[in-house]
Parts: C-alpha cells; sequence; structure tokens
C-alpha cells in the first residue's frame, strides 16, 4: 500500500515511522519505506485470515493508517492499495498497482466494504451512537478505538461507516466538534487558551494552537478581535 502526501506540507520522517510502527504493533507484521511525500508499506496477511476478507481487511488497514497520520502530524495523505501475492518477488506489481490506484483516485479497485453486508438499521446505529459519544464526550480524550469497543464493532470497521455516513473520518468529526466549541468558549469567555484548550479535549496547548489556527485561519486572539 502506498499513501502519497496530499499537500505540500513538510513531513518528519522518524515521526511518521514511529506513528505507523505504533498504529500497526498489534495489527499486522510490515515493512515500511519513507520518501520525501509518499509512505510505502509491504503488509502480511494474519495467518488466520481468511484470504477473500484480505480486501476489505487491507482498506480497513490503509485507513487506519491514514486517520493515525492525520490525527498524528494534521496531515491528509491519498491512499492506493496492490493485490495480495504469495511470493515477496511479485511485490513489484503490487507496489506498481497501489500508485495506480491513487492515480485513479481510487483505494482499490474491486474493494468492497463490509457495510454492505450489514443491515441499514446496525449501520445507522453505530454511526449515531459514535456522533453522540463525541458529541457528548468530546472534552474528554477519547480515540476510535475507545468508541468502537463500547459499541462492540472494530475500530476498522466504525472508521469506514464514519466515513460513509458522514463524508468524514472520525478524527476529523472529533477535531470539527472541539474546534466548534472552543470558537464559543472563546467569544462568550475571557479564559486563556491554556483552559479553553482543556475543556475542549486537548492537553497539549501547542498543539491545540496549531489545530486551532489551521481550523480557522486565526489564533484564539485574533478570533476574539475579528468576531
Amino acid at each position: 500500500m502506498t499513501l502519497m502526501n496530499s499537500g505540500d506540507a513538510k513531513t518528519n520522517k522518524k515521526e511518521i515511522r514511529t506513528i505507523i510502527n505504533e498504529t500497526l504493533q498489534n495489527v499486522c507484521d510490515h515493512m515500511l519505506l519513507l520518501l520525501e511525500n509518499t509512505v510505502t508499506l509491504f503488509v502480511l496477511l494474519p495467518e488466520k485470515m481468511d484470504p477473500k476478507q484480505s480486501g476489505v481487511w487491507a482498506v480497513d488497514v490503509a485507513e487506519l493508517i491514514a486517520e493515525s497520520l492525520y490525527r498524528g502530524n494534521g496531515i491528509r495523505y491519498r491512499i492506493g492499495l496492490g493485490d495480495f501475492y504469495e511470493l515477496f518477488g511479485s511485490m513489484p506489481g503490487s507496489y506498481r498497482q497501489s500508485l495506480d490506484a491513487i492515480k485513479g483516485d481510487s483505494i482499490q479497485a474491486g474493494a468492497t466494504s463490509t457495510a454492505e453486508h450489514d443491515n441499514s438499521a446496525n449501520i445507522h446505529y453505530y454511526v449515531q451512537y459514535a456522533i453522540r459519544y463525541i458529541d457528548t464526550h468530546y472534552q474528554e480524550d477519547i480515540s476510535l478505538d475507545m468508541v468502537a469497543a463500547k459499541i462492540g464493532i472494530s475500530p476498522f470497521y466504525l472508521s469506514r461507516l464514519i466515513k460513509q455516513i458522514k463524508g468524514i473520518a472520525f478524527v476529523e468529526y472529533l477535531t470539527d466538534v472541539r474546534i466548534r466549541k472552543a470558537k464559543e468558549i472563546a467569544l462568550e469567555t475571557e479564559l486563556p487558551i491554556a483552559e479553553i484548550a482543556f475543556k475542549c479535549g486537548y492537553s497539549n496547548i501547542s498543539y491545540f494552537y496549531k489545530v486551532f489556527k489551521k481550523a480557522t485561519g486565526e489564533t484564539i486572539g485574533e478570533y476574539r478581535k475579528s468576531h
């Protein structure tokens, strides 16, 4: 699988490597190659997994990596997947397929979502539960894994359902809710930035500062003045 940086943002290879290795440590074995604006991985299918599920599983893994990178450094990546092969010598073909998928603006030709095999009532229940949980617990340290565990489904599956129904990733929706609340607090109170960050679920003030400015184009002080 190949992930391509969709913007011109500078990347920290050491940081990216750490994020990916931590994300996949309990998911699958992998080999990682980092270039200037692309991340390429060779991933091994879990031994006990039915090969028929490999396409859906690979999409889930790729989207999990992309979401983890966005959450970790704020950079959005496009995803491309090649096919599974039994022989390592066939990997160049899979690599070329992953690049072709990115150029064709499609994660993987023929990949089907697990959501297609679930009924619509369940799908909407899962998504609405996740949305309500974010809306009421945004000030806490919540994650996709945590919410998925409360529902009783895999984080891979929940991530895909939210993207399918809401059109944005879990972390994007969580960020939107937190920034919307931060705007309200900034205009309705005179609280300093550190307290606003804490009330909106951010323990790292500098990271909150960066996220708020990226979302609004202004710092908290500038936002207060202009509004």
